[in-house]
């Protein structure tokens, strides 16, 4: 089950620290004479460290309207274990709904019960999975975590004699020598219905430090009711929610909808069609109803009274009659993971539904208006409720919230007059590095009129302090104190891919491995900010470096400190619970691991 654990790569992108004292190295390069006789330049490279490190650990932060959900607990060794559970609104599908054909009015009317009657709820959250176009380099179709040859699309990966990509196109398994189960290998078996197999799928949202493959589910309604606005503002603005309410969500618990044991797999929930009678040459139940399959995810059966008393007997009521009607009526489920399990998810709940099957009596009046006459015939229908709706880039409709109980075990600095050895960076209700870049350094490159080519900064991982952690932050995100705005400059970047490491490669900020495979180093380019501030006249303030699952999205939400003050945090950091050790700029560091701003600047030589 490793596979299912493997780091983020859409969520989970960090921060990093660094700058400089004077320079420690400097490298000379003259380029230019064999090309431009009598006027060459210099190319220099010079090494600041950084005088200035705060560590401010975060108490509380906003957690609601979030585009990513924690559920389940994270047992980080180093950092302390993060206990995540959920509160979500539900919405209607449509208001004022129509169960079976007839409104409640209409049957009142015609005195005509269809006598509704819940048969089946099921509570569906798909799992973050990784994009095919990035997890299938060869576009054979079977992602490059599951293929012998992730570059040749010539592979055979079950070994059935047909490569991966013609079963791709015959439309068999190419990870079962016998897609039909018949007995018969695929190569042999001219009869396999295409396409009729359970895909599967490259997991990276799922994190266990013990490869744990299932869990303990509870989902209990909520009658804590949501603001979507703040009363406190006269409810213009958007009601907060930080994620310290988990004792304040408690009391208004209702009795469970579900307690009990959830199987991870990667592998499609699979549905099939019914073979119609009328066509006695072609079996349809061999063929995959795409209605109904569902691809990985939390898949449970909720107690289907709770439903029928708290919707289907209210058919035509107020409470059904509008979603803001609905959201008082029935105002939320509460899901939690047993604490003793060793696994955390984060969990989309715009993709998230709540399906109810029902059936009624379809009534056939036979046109006339004597009931004596009339015949009734079963028919069954579906209703589905939803969680959030809209991206969490864009317009959402609907509230959840998400509460940690964190218990902290990762040391603070808390004198800030010492140059710390060691700096830690942790998502979720973690911390926070804050540092700034040294003014003597501006002033010395204005005085120069030095050219700067480059500024980046290098930051190294303690790999001994995060040897016992399999997850680490495959990036860095620093952003200015004053105003949240990133250091890159988005206009400036290029992209490899719309993906959480495909994005803004100038800027980088990506984890440098060593040959091991454990993270090394992060080398971040501020060019773009340092040449604001030297030639542009623009300020110099406090840089904050933060964990982020997707740097290209700056959006912030309040968070609050130990000491009790506001700061604005990342979004992106809110969602991740991953931790990351760096070396400091203090002397007591070794000097080729110590914080660096590294400056690679031009001269032009005057003779």
């Amino acid at each position: 089950m490793r596979h299912l654990f493997r780091q983020l790569p859409f969520v989970v992108a960090f921060c990093a620290l660094g700058l400089g004292l004077l320079s420690c190295e400097s490298e000379d390069f003259t380029l230019g004479e064999s090309l431009v006789a009598g006027e060459p330049f210099t190319l220099t490279k010079q090494t600041y460290s950084i005088e200035s490190v705060k560590q401010l650990s975060l108490d509380r932060i906003q957690t609601n309207k979030m585009p990513l959900y924690q559920l389940g607990n994270y047992k980080d060794p180093l950092f302390g274990e993060t206990r995540a559970s959920i509160v979500s609104q539900i919405q209607l599908s449509l208001p004022n709904p129509v169960f079976g054909e007839l409104s409640a009015s209409a049957e009142i009317d015609n005195d005509l019960d269809e006598r509704e009657k819940v048969t089946k709820v099921t509570l569906y959250i798909p799992y973050q999975r990784a994009s095919a176009a990035t997890a299938d380099r060869d576009g054979d179709g079977v992602l490059d975590v599951f293929d012998v040859g992730p570059d040749d699309p010539q592979s055979d990966s079950d070994g059935d004699g047909l490569n991966d990509n013609d079963e791709r196109l015959l439309g068999t398994d190419p990870l079962s020598a016998d897609t039909d189960k018949d007995g018969i290998p695929d190569a042999e078996d001219p009869e396999t219905t295409a396409n009729s197999f359970a895909r599967r799928f490259d997991l990276d949202s799922i994190f266990s430090f013990s490869d744990q493959d299932r869990f303990q589910l509870t989902v209990r309604p909520s009658d804590y009711y949501l603001r979507d606005n703040d009363p406190q503002t006269d409810f213009l603005e958007s009601q907060a929610y930080f994620s310290d309410k988990q004792s304040v969500f408690e009391p208004f618990l209702g009795k469970s909808l579900f307690e009990g044991p959830v199987v991870i797999s990667d592998f499609q929930y699979v549905a099939y069609n019914e073979d119609d009678p009328a066509t006695p040459d072609v079996d349809e139940s061999l063929t995959i109803d795409v209605s109904q399959s569902r691809d990985p995810g939390i898949l449970v059966e909720l107690d289907k009274s709770f439903f029928q008393d708290r919707i289907f007997y209210l058919e035509g009521s107020e409470a059904l009659r509008s979603q803001s009607n609905f959201k008082d009526h029935l105002r939320g489920l509460h899901l939690s993971i047993d604490a003793s399990d060793d696994l955390m998810l984060l969990l989309d709940l715009s993709t998230a539904f709540i399906q109810m099957e029902y059936e009624y009596d379809s009534i056939n009046t036979q046109g006339t208006t004597d009931t004596a006459d009339d015949t009734r015939d079963q028919s069954l229908a579906t209703f589905r409720l939803n969680f959030i709706t809209g991206s969490a880039q864009g317009f959402t409709q609907g509230n959840a919230v998400n509460t940690w109980e964190y218990e902290r075990l990762m040391p603070s600095n808390s004198d800030e007059s010492v140059l710390p050895e060691r700096m830690y960076l942790k998502g979720g209700n973690g911390t926070v590095v804050q540092f700034e870049l040294p003014q003597q350094v501006i002033d010395e490159v204005k005085q120069n009129n030095w050219l700067i080519n480059e500024a980046s900064l290098e930051f190294y991982v303690d790999q001994e302090a995060m040897a016992p952690i399999p997850f680490e932050p495959p990036r860095l995100y620093l952003y200015k104190s004053t105003n949240s705005f990133p250091i890159y400059n988005a206009r400036n970047e290029t992209s490899s891919s719309q993906t959480a490491l495909g994005v803004y490669q100038n800027y980088d900020a990506s984890l440098r491995r060593s040959t091991n495979g454990r993270g090394e180093s992060y080398k971040v380019n501020i060019t773009d900010y340092f040449n604001d501030i030297v030639v542009r006249d623009s300020l110099n303030v406090p840089i904050n470096i933060s964990v982020s699952a997707n740097i290209a999205f700056p959006q912030v939400q309040q968070a609050v400190l130990e000491d009790g003050s506001a700061i604005d945090y990342p979004l992106m950091s809110g969602i991740t619970p991953f931790g990351t050790v760096l070396y400091g700029p203090s002397s007591g560091v070794i000097e080729e691991k110590r914080l660096k701003l590294n400056l690679f600047y031009t001269v032009l030589n005057e003779n």
